[in-house]
């Protein structure tokens, strides 16, 4: 079986349910079966701290720079077939 690199990508809601337990379930089993489990978690917690401008604006702007650095990754990721750089290509490996 072919392992895979998969990005998991969840909203945390602030009163925390199922959906909640079925996501870490899901990275467990995925390790488990030695997939590599990359996470990228947010919480509708953040909200609070943000003003109306800051709520209107939200899915524009994020202030948080690990957004724009899996969002790279995405990019990267989805097209590592077409990759050639040697030195690329080892990071991908990892």
């Amino acid at each position: 079986m072919k392992n895979y690199r998969i990005l998991q990508i969840h909203n945390f809601y602030q009163i925390p349910g199922g959906e909640d337990v079925v996501v870490r379930n899901e990275k467990r089993l995925l390790e488990e079966h030695g997939h590599k489990v990359y996470t990228y978690y947010r919480s509708n917690s953040e909200l609070a701290k943000k003003g109306i401008v800051g709520k209107l604006f939200l899915p524009f702007l994020d202030e948080d720079p690990k957004t724009a650095e899996i969002m790279s990754k995405i990019v990267l990721f989805a097209g590592d077939t077409k990759i050639k750089d040697p030195y690329i290509l080892d990071q991908l490996q990892e």
